[in-house]
Order: structure tokens, then C-alpha cells, then sequence
């Protein structure tokens, strides 16, 4: 028996190591190969090539199974055309684009896209026992995309940006993106070698609405790729909710709305992510009310975002109309009363409210008062005002 944490060593037993390993507790080679229980991403495992198989275990043999391997890309290839699979447009009627590689793709057992590769698992004899020396059973797909989803982003702020990550996945807690080590990872996939990392962020209920840029250069060393967006630029009807689908692409793709004519790879093992795009992620309303020399202010501060915000400086003002801007010079003659609300967090996707009461206001100015508010920094929630409204006589 020679299997150690999921891996496989030779000598192979088939029952003993193979079949324990794989969890079907079988002897017979071709019932393991083929029932899918095998997981398609290690670096070595079988796969529907009778001729690159084993020949020897020495360091020769090595060697030259390694070559073999690179020489057909450990299995996985496309069906359309020689190389990897490639389109110019993202036309979900087209059957050769890029989001119909994402979302026709066939899946390995573990639930993994393929992203329009394929895996070629042996479908008949001969079933070489020895391909499974080096197998990981524990081995994921190459590449890992974060985060795991953008969540919401607002066009508000001129500065922000967003970025989607590819990075190794982490085995034996180590970074893997190249080595040996029975891992898949970009860099045994050459021909990606010099493509550029790029996304596409498609409008769910307008495939004709899109958006795509490209980052960092795949080099056989590179540790990590990442794409930036600039929601700020984007045309201005670019908002709701997007599908982000990720490639390699020949050529750079500056932030824009067409991809020209460059050609684009889908990357195997990678999930599409969600986007919402917004034209304000944080907002405020304020509604006054005034009774006699008194007036009622209720705020109301939204987040739109997927995670708590907390606003640090928060105030209202009562202010009078010769009054304009928040933080005015006051004297003795504006009698302005201020508020200063503290710290305020809000949830994600929540509100929070709170009332303000401003009282014992001159009763000779109270008719041209104005509520001001300033929520946060000033670029979070600009401050804004609002005139009192006078109550229903009801």
C-alpha cells in the first residue's frame, strides 16, 4: 500500500491505494478510472492518451512523462478548435463567446467549471495503474478568484476603484503557482503564458450592456494577476447588476465598452462573480417639520453596500436662509443651534434613523430656517439642507 493524505505513490495496489483513496473501494482499474469519482485536477492522473503513459519510474521516466503531460495539457483541451479555446465577442446567441463557455460548460464531478475545456478521461482500455502515481485527490482547480463577489460599488467617488484578484490556491500551505508538486496551476498551461489578465462585467438583464478591461501579464513566474475598474468613468448608464466573466486575453484591453478584435481564453476551474453598480452607495434624507419656533428634523442614512459602513463625523444644523453652506461663520445674529450625532454605523444594505429637535428658535427669524446635514466624511455623504415644512393646520 502506498498512499499517504490523499496522495498516491507507486507502487500502486489498486484496491488498497487507488480504490481506498478514491472512495470506492474497488479493485478493478477501469470502474475507477471512469465512474467519476477521480478527481480531474490533479497534475497527475489519468487521462485518454494510451500513448503517453508510463514506461518506467526512473528519473528518465519522469522526466519524460512529464513532457508527455505538458505536451497535451495534463488532459484538458477544447473540443472547437486546436488550442485553447478563444472568441471575439460576448454574444450569449453566439455559440462560440465567452459567457457561453461559462455557462454551458460541463463540470467535473466536484462541481468545478470547465469553462468550455474539457477533460479527457479514459473511456476504455488500456487503464494504466501507474498513471495514478503522484495523483492528489485533494487537488483544486488552478487558480482562485478574489473576492469571492465584488459585491456593491458606487460611481460617486472619483478616486474608487475595485479589483478582481487571480491567485494560486493555497496547498500544504504553501503558494503554489509553480513547482511540482502534483498541483495544477496557470504555469503548466504555456499557451497562456504573455495573455493578459481581463474581465468583462455584462449587464444580467442587457447582454448588450458591457464593460471590459484588462491588468497584469502572465509570465511563467508571475505569483498573482488582477484587473482594476474605475466606476466613476464608466458610462453613465452603467449601473444595476453585472456578471463579471474572466479571460486571458492576446492583446491589453484598455477600461472601455468594446473589445475590439482581441482574442480572449477562458481559464479553467474559474466561477463567474456578481457586481451591482450604484450611482450612490451611501445616501441621506433629512424631513423638517416645523410647529411654532420648534422644528422637528428626522434623518435617515442608507448604505447600499454589502457590508456595515460606519460614519464618523455626523451633525445638523439649524441654520437661516442667509445662511449657505453647513459650516458658516456663526454670530450672534444666526442663533444657529448645532447637533453633532456621533459615530453611526449601518449594516449592510440597511438604514439608519434617528430625530433631531431644534427648539427656542427666534421667533422673528424662525420662518426662513434651514436644516442642514452632513453625514461622514464629505466625500461619503456631501452636506446637504432642507427647508421646514409648515404642519397641516389639521
Amino acid at each position: 500500500m502506498s498512499h499517504t493524505n490523499g496522495i498516491i505513490k507507486a507502487p500502486v495496489n489498486i484496491a488498497a491505494d487507488i480504490g481506498y483513496v478514491l472512495g470506492t473501494n474497488s479493485g478493478d482499474i477501469g470502474y475507477n478510472i471512469t465512474n467519476g469519482a477521480m478527481n480531474i485536477w490533479p497534475k497527475y492522473k489519468p487521462f485518454r492518451n494510451a500513448s503517453k503513459g508510463w514506461d518506467t519510474t526512473t528519473s528518465a521516466g519522469h522526466s519524460a512523462r512529464k513532457t508527455a503531460l505538458a505536451a497535451v495539457n495534463y488532459g484538458f483541451t477544447d473540443p472547437n478548435i486546436a488550442g485553447l479555446p478563444s472568441t471575439r465577442i460576448f454574444d450569449p446567441s453566439n455559440a462560440n463567446s465567452l459567457q457561453k463557455f461559462y455557462i454551458n460548460s460541463a463540470n467535473d464531478p466536484s462541481g468545478k467549471p470547465l469553462n468550455g475545456w474539457q477533460y479527457y478521461r479514459p473511456t476504455s482500455t488500456p487503464f494504466r495503474v501507474l498513471d495514478f502515481d503522484g495523483y492528489r485527490h485533494g487537488a483544486g482547480h488552478p487558480v482562485a478568484i478574489a473576492p469571492g463577489n465584488a459585491g456593491t460599488v458606487s460611481r460617486q467617488y472619483q478616486n474608487t476603484t475595485f479589483s478582481f484578484a487571480l491567485a494560486p490556491l493555497v496547498h500544504d500551505s504553501t503558494q503554489v503557482f509553480t513547482g511540482d508538486d502534483g498541483q495544477l496551476t496557470l504555469a503548466d498551461f504555456p499557451d497562456l503564458v504573455g495573455k493578459y489578465f481581463g474581465a468583462v462585467l455584462q449587464k444580467n438583464n442587457d447582454p448588450s450592456v458591457r464593460i471590459f478591461a484588462t491588468g497584469t501579464q502572465l509570465s511563467a513566474n508571475t505569483q498573482s494577476v488582477s484587473v482594476t475598474f474605475t466606476p466613476y468613468n464608466f458610462p453613465s448608464g452603467l449601473l444595476g447588476d453585472f456578471t463579471a466573466y474572466f479571460f486571458f486575453s492576446d492583446t491589453q484591453i484598455p477600461q472601455g465598452t468594446s473589445s475590439e478584435s482581441a482574442l480572449v481564453y477562458p481559464i479553467p476551474g474559474v466561477w463567474v462573480r456578481t457586481v451591482t453598480i450604484v450611482a450612490s452607495l451611501y445616501t441621506a434624507t433629512i424631513s423638517a417639520t416645523k410647529v411654532g419656533n420648534s422644528v422637528r428634523a428626522e434623518y435617515t442614512i442608507s448604505n447600499a453596500g454589502t457590508s456595515a459602513h460606519t460614519f464618523a463625523t455626523n451633525e445638523m444644523r439649524c441654520r437661516y436662509a442667509s445662511v449657505t453652506s453647513w459650516n458658516a461663520v456663526e454670530d450672534a445674529a444666526e442663533s444657529a443651534q448645532n447637533k453633532d450625532l456621533g459615530s453611526i454605523t449601518v449594516a449592510a444594505g440597511a438604514t439608519a434613523t434617528g430625530v433631531v429637535n431644534f427648539t427656542n428658535i427666534d421667533s422673528t427669524l424662525a420662518a426662513s430656517c434651514r436644516i442642514w446635514g452632513k453625514f461622514g466624511n464629505n466625500d461619503e455623504i456631501a452636506p446637504f439642507a432642507v427647508s421646514p415644512l409648515t404642519p397641516n393646520p389639521a
